[in-house]
């Protein structure tokens, strides 16, 4: 399927696909949605067994070992890279405790809590919103609205770094989070056209 990280795309031919079993459901529609309005799914996330996430960190130390080229932010979900079409793995993923394991990104909470306060007293327009967003690898067009596109974005942000709220609203809490892993992990992507 279409799929975009950062600057690849068709990512189907340069990536390795981990499938792992979790008979989530969603229902709801993805309309058009007005600025305010929530993305319209309701979803269930089950669980995912222990037994299954410990054998699924010894494959991916596996293959980190024979590839430690892989930068850990393109250890990603479904829903990151087709974030119009996808949801998984969803919320309950333990992405947190696969980077305490050495796998993948995370924020660190200094810098979350720095950025919020920057937030509280210069709130980010939407526009520097999807710029973050998309330097830090995530498909989403810069259009300076918080369009139907721009929230199934943030929401597969939010299922990733912040699965306590994934409804694609921005908040101060998503951004100052992405602001910390921007800071953390410099992507350095040149097709965005973006300055944060």
């Amino acid at each position: 399927g279409v799929s975009q990280w950062g600057e690849e795309t068709s990512l189907n031919d340069r990536s390795i696909g981990i499938e792992v079993v979790n008979n989530f459901t969603c229902n709801g529609s993805l309309r058009k949605l007005s600025p305010e309005q929530p993305i319209d799914l309701d979803c269930n996330f089950p669980s995912y067994p222990e037994s299954q996430l410990e054998i699924l960190i010894v494959l991916i130390e596996e293959i980190l070992g024979r590839h430690p080229e892989i930068d850990p932010v393109d250890i990603v979900a479904h829903a990151d890279i087709a974030p119009n079409r996808k949801s998984d793995p969803g919320p309950q993923f333990p992405w947190e405790e696969l980077y305490n394991r050495g796998i993948g990104a995370w924020y660190d909470v200094d810098a979350t809590h720095k950025y919020l306060g920057q937030l509280e007293t210069q709130p980010a327009t939407i526009s520097e919103l999807q710029c973050a967003l998309l330097n830090y690898g995530y498909p989403v067009e810069v259009t300076g609205e918080h369009d139907t596109q721009s929230k199934l974005a943030f929401r597969a942000f939010q299922l990733h770094f912040r699965p306590a709220r994934y409804n694609g609203l921005v908040d101060n809490e998503t951004a100052a989070i992405l602001y910390a892993l921007n800071e953390k992990y410099d992507r350095g992507l040149s097709n965005t056209n973006c300055e944060i």
